[in-house]
């Protein structure tokens, strides 16, 4: 008798186990769909409002700039300049009161 509930337990947890793997793959699967839904959102939004995504290198904060320059510069008050001159340095400009600017990156 004590055999036959043994092997009833042990049955019962492999049903459990499979049925629980089948359940995680399942949302497995709907998360990265949600998630590349919510990318290509993303992206929409940005082309019609002429955004895009940049990421500052010193603390990986990320923020929404207009779009079509090659470079943006951020400021410690979160303001930033844009500049499509590849030798454009803000923080060798005294016409932008010595700051510290530091070059974001595209967020990709």
């Amino acid at each position: 008798m004590n055999a036959n509930q043994r092997n009833f337990e042990a049955q019962q947890r492999a049903v459990v186990e499979a049925n629980n793997a089948t359940n995680d793959a399942i949302m497995k699967g709907w998360r990265d769909r949600n998630a590349a839904s919510d990318r290509m959102h993303d992206k929409t939004i940005d082309s019609i409002r002429d955004e895009q995504t940049m990421r500052d290198p010193n603390t990986g904060q990320t923020y929404k700039v207009e779009s079509g320059s090659d470079q943006y510069w951020k400021n410690d008050q979160g303001e930033y300049i844009e500049s499509d001159d590849k030798f454009y340095n803000p923080n060798r400009d005294p016409n932008v009161n010595n700051q510290g600017w530091t070059e974001m990156e595209e967020q990709r």
